[in-house]
């Protein structure tokens, strides 16, 4: 039987570096989507608080919550989701537990002052599709990453 060249450089490097790299542990199609939906998060909140804070007039308006208190948690949010968004992209195996957490904490926070700031009945009906996208994620994002596969994913060497 005859070695093709292919086979003996295969050998060859096999001799010389015993430990070869392994192949990557492909991300599943569900922790990418979640990826994208926290990157999403942060950029809205990003774009969310640089619109607050060019809108210097509103401080004038006497508004309350202080628009100066939703730009600084527009700010954290976007922060926040970020840095998490980072971790799952370097396979942290905590962001399985701590995306979810994030999306629960967000969204009683945004409601909790949707309930208590919002006086316009014509504005209190704008919250049921926020409401949707927030706990869609919320679900998708709990499930997408205590899946079978996800915790492969996690805990394979890659």
């Amino acid at each position: 039987m005859q070695m093709t060249y292919h086979t003996r450089i295969q050998i060859i490097l096999a001799y010389y570096f015993v430990d070869m790299p392994k192949p990557a542990v492909p991300r599943p199609r569900s922790v990418t989507i979640t990826l994208f939906w926290v990157f999403l998060f942060g950029v809205w909140n990003l774009g969310r608080s640089v619109a607050i804070w060019q809108q210097a007039f509103s401080l004038d308006l006497g508004t309350w919550p202080d628009p100066r208190l939703r730009l600084l948690l527009a700010a954290v949010w976007a922060f926040c989701f970020a840095g998490v968004g980072l971790l799952l992209w370097q396979k942290r195996p905590f962001t399985r537990h701590l995306i979810p957490l994030l999306f629960l904490l967000y969204i009683l926070v945004e409601f909790s002052l949707f309930a208590c700031c919002v006086q316009s009945p014509l504005t209190r009906q704008t919250w049921l599709l926020p409401a949707l996208l927030d706990i869609s994620a919320l679900l998708f994002s709990a499930w997408a990453l205590n899946r079978k596969a996800a915790q492969t994913y996690f805990t394979k060497e890659s």
